[in-house]
């Protein structure tokens, strides 16, 4: 039987949702550790003052790691998914790649264009609603908040060469709000597909959706 995405469209949403918010709770902390280390090198602050604003760092880290890897694997689990149910709803699209591509496309560096084609392919199989600009637009700000993440690490690193709170704060902002755009941009495709895939009164016979990783 065919089989509905709406509780995985919704985990997915959740997920990727929290995770962008951990990146702003991210900059806040950076933002404060900022001032309390400037007040230690003034002498305005003690070391206990400080180590207080190091340890949620610890504590951020962990989760955000855990939030990130389940968002991961969730979404890769609904594009898995939404992919077999595009091919068995329409069976004429074109798909560049094969199913399994919603899997292993997230490795590294053909990560950096395989999902976003997976994803057209799919939208373009029936999903009303979402133009190819929006899936542009969450690609780009995505992938542009990865790199940024990047240097927000190096400048915020005590042992890097190139640390600098200062700069570490301007990365880490502008990597906020890019990745807040890529999450909505990305709960809209998820709606509009789990929408189409969900809502359908009936399905041909022989057409059924396998599921993941079957």
């Amino acid at each position: 039987m065919f089989r509905s995405v709406r509780g995985l469209g919704v985990a997915a949403s959740a997920l990727v949702g929290l995770s962008a918010l951990g990146v702003v709770v991210t900059l806040v902390w950076l933002w404060r550790f900022k001032g309390v280390y400037e007040d230690y090198l003034a002498g305005r602050a003690t070391d206990v003052e400080l180590l207080s604003q190091v340890e949620p760092a610890v504590t951020l880290s962990a989760v955000g790691g855990v939030v990130f890897i389940a968002a991961a694997v969730v979404t890769a689990v609904w594009l898995w998914r939404v992919r077999v149910n595009a091919e068995a709803l329409n069976p004429g699209a074109a798909h560049r790649w094969g199913r399994g591509a919603a899997v292993w496309g997230w490795l590294p560096v053909v990560n950096f264009w395989v999902p976003r084609r997976v994803v057209l392919d799919v939208v373009g199989s029936g999903a009303s609603g979402v133009p190819v600009s929006t899936v542009n637009w969450w690609w780009g700000t995505w992938l542009s908040a990865l790199v940024l993440e990047r240097f927000t690490r190096l400048t915020s690193d005590p042992e890097s060469r190139y640390f600098d709170l200062s700069q570490a704060v301007l990365w880490a902002a502008v990597c906020a709000v890019l990745m807040v755009a890529a999450a909505v941009f990305f709960v809209r495709i998820v709606q509009r597909v789990t929408a189409w895939q969900s809502d359908l009164p009936t399905y041909q016979p022989g057409q059924e959706a396998m599921p993941p990783f079957a």
